[in-house]
């Protein structure tokens, strides 16, 4: 499913000043851009991008309560300016899984000043030396590095989700379970849909069988009536005393 389409689900009749969150993972981008989310998500404070093609965040847009991004296991390898210019308030950044290969494509995380908790798993600049200490030299308002702050004590649940998303489970249980609602719904109509038209092909075969069965007796029956005609005009032109002959012939027999 492509971005745009995934957003249109999301949604589920309500406008986008409605949405706190919006997941969209493993759907699909255009060439590697965000397309469809716009800045009429004015509410919205926890997004998620994970595994979705990306290539850069040039496209996103200005979301100023956006406070937790997730972006993890896409193929962006620079170009996080845009993150400060069109995200002032995020808090918690996941890079995890990219294609960041040194600690300058960081440097535009400076001016985040709200930003307390990256994570950069599984991406090449992990594993430069002094990656930890040079990454909390870069961003001094940093609270957590993959999990862990600058004394490698890991992040409680309580730090790790303040100022997050501020969506409440109850909630995330709701909008799951109607998302999974709708993906059923969708693929109940496909394959009616399906269905029906499995059905339909196989009516119109039959009805074209049975019409040239039709046809095959009304031939077999226009050319038998053609020979009873031939037979009665070649009987007809038989001379009378042939006929009678003939006659004698099989009486005789």
């Amino acid at each position: 499913m492509d971005m745009k389409k995934r957003i249109h689900l999301e949604l589920r009749n309500r406008t986008p000043s409605d949405v706190r969150e919006l997941v969209l993972d493993n759907c699909r981008s255009n060439e590697g851009k965000i397309e469809g989310l716009t800045a009429d998500f004015v509410n919205l404070e926890f997004l998620s991008l994970i595994n979705v093609g990306l290539l850069s965040v040039s496209n996103l847009p200005k979301l100023g309560k956006l406070k937790k991004l997730e972006l993890s296991d896409n193929r962006i390898s620079g170009g996080l300016d845009v993150l400060a210019e069109k995200l002032p308030n995020l808090t918690h950044l996941n890079l995890s899984g990219n294609k960041l290969k040194d600690i300058s494509t960081l440097e535009p995380l400076k001016k985040l000043d709200h930003l307390k908790s990256l994570d950069l798993f599984n991406c090449e600049v992990t594993n430069l030396n002094d990656y930890r200490e040079s990454v909390f030299k870069l961003l001094p308002q940093l609270t957590y590095l993959d999990g862990y702050d600058m004394d490698d004590q890991e992040a409680s649940d309580s730090d790790g989700e303040a100022d997050g998303d501020g969506v409440d489970d109850d909630d995330d249980d709701d909008e799951e379970g109607c998302f999974k609602l709708q993906c059923l719904h969708n693929i109940v109509t496909v394959c009616w849909g399906y269905l029906c038209s499995c059905i339909s092909l196989s009516m119109r075969k039959e009805k074209k069988r049975r019409t040239r069965m039709e046809k095959r007796r009304s031939l077999m029956k226009k050319m038998t009536m053609m020979m009873m005609k031939l037979k009665v005009k070649r009987m007809r032109r038989m001379p009378v005393e042939k006929m009678r002959k003939k006659t004698l012939v099989r009486m005789e027999k």
